[in-house]
């Protein structure tokens, strides 16, 4: 009986928990499934279909998880292991195309690994690119030190990266986070959303993916920049039709299209690249105010935001919001949090 695949997940420190749950729910009762915590930022899984776990959204990228029992690294170039791991390699990567190998690990430029990436790209036909190659080997010591782990990513592009994301939009929020923003909204299938400061268009888009039966509406004040980002990318997602751009600021909302919300969300600049135009204070309690506004009944206003004692005191001096859940993440240096509001 041929052994189950090990699957290696990263996600963001902070979503392991909810991807957890998406990898179980899409792996719809799969006979000898499971999944388990693997340190902060990781899952393993076993028994579950690839392509399960690849159509994941709260997931940065998918490994199979090659063990080679060897004292040190330079084992993995014996004969037997590296013919083991192309083989392993030639079966997680089938029917993509990739153009060059790249090895990530400790001492990645040392003479053994260089070895390696090269004798992994001759035998499965590709390049050695040490820089920018897309077929990615992770090499990391077991958890035992036993042995030596091989990762081999599956996609030429980490999950996280959307191939949608056609344009690019200073401070546009990480695609997974969103994935799970539109998780924590609980919309009804067909529930309609306002994404408020909508950038390149992200949650709005993540929310009609999830929701195919759902229309949007895309809120942003810059309309030479960040609106025509957010066109191409939901044209490049199959849903332009379904979202509706609007130029206006948050603060001051128009009604038309967008009273009686479900859903509302809104990324709130937190990152190096986008700074506020006037005081944070105002423009929260302005952005709570004015979706309450447009908000229909027990509404939910996904938000998220670095800025969180700020915020926290803006939501405490609303008296249209609740605080009905929380999350903190960790992405790129920032550790931004989400909340679910709800409203009266």
């Amino acid at each position: 009986m041929a052994t189950q695949p090990v699957w290696h997940i990263d996600v963001l420190p902070g979503l392991e928990d909810a991807a957890r749950a998406e990898i179980e729910a899409l792996a719809g009762g799969t006979r000898g499934a499971s999944v388990r915590p693997h340190g902060e930022g990781a899952l393993r899984a076993r028994g579950v279909p690839q392509a399960a776990l690849e159509r994941a959204r709260r997931v940065v990228a998918v490994y199979l998880v090659v063990h080679v029992d060897v004292p040190r690294p330079r084992g993995l170039l014996g004969h037997e292991h590296l013919t083991r791991l192309v083989g392993e390699a030639r079966r997680a990567t089938a029917g993509r195309d990739f153009h060059g190998v790249r090895v990530v690990a400790a001492g990645a430029d040392s003479p053994v690994m260089t070895r390696l990436g090269q004798a992994l790209a001759g035998e499965l036909g590709l390049g050695h690119d040490p820089d920018d190659g897309d077929l990615v080997l992770r090499v990391v010591r077991d958890r035992a030190r036993t042995g030596w782990e091989a990762l081999v990513r599956t996609t030429p592009r980490p999950l996280a990266t959307r191939p949608w994301r056609v344009g690019r939009f200073p401070g546009s929020l990480n695609a997974t986070i969103a994935a799970h923003m539109v998780g924590m909204a609980r919309a009804w299938p067909g529930g309609r959303a306002v994404n408020l400061l909508c950038g390149a268009g992200t949650l709005a888009i993540e929310h009609l993916l999830a929701h195919p039966a759902a229309a949007a509406v895309g809120v942003d004040v810059d309309g030479s920049r960040a609106l025509p980002v957010a066109q191409r990318n939901a044209a490049a997602a199959g849903v332009a039709g379904r979202l509706s751009l609007v130029r206006a600021d948050a603060a001051r909302l128009p009604v038309a299209g967008s009273a009686g919300a479900p859903v509302l969300y809104a990324d709130l600049p937190y990152g190096d690249k986008v700074r506020w135009s006037a005081p944070p204070d105002e423009l929260y309690a302005g952005l709570l105010a004015e979706a309450a506004r447009i908000a229909g009944p027990r509404a939910s206003f996904v938000v998220v935001t670095e800025d969180i004692a700020r915020f926290e005191r803006a939501v405490a001096a609303s008296a249209s919001w609740q605080v009905g859940e929380r999350l903190r993440v960790f992405q790129a240096g920032h550790r931004p949090q989400i909340w679910r509001l709800v409203g009266p």
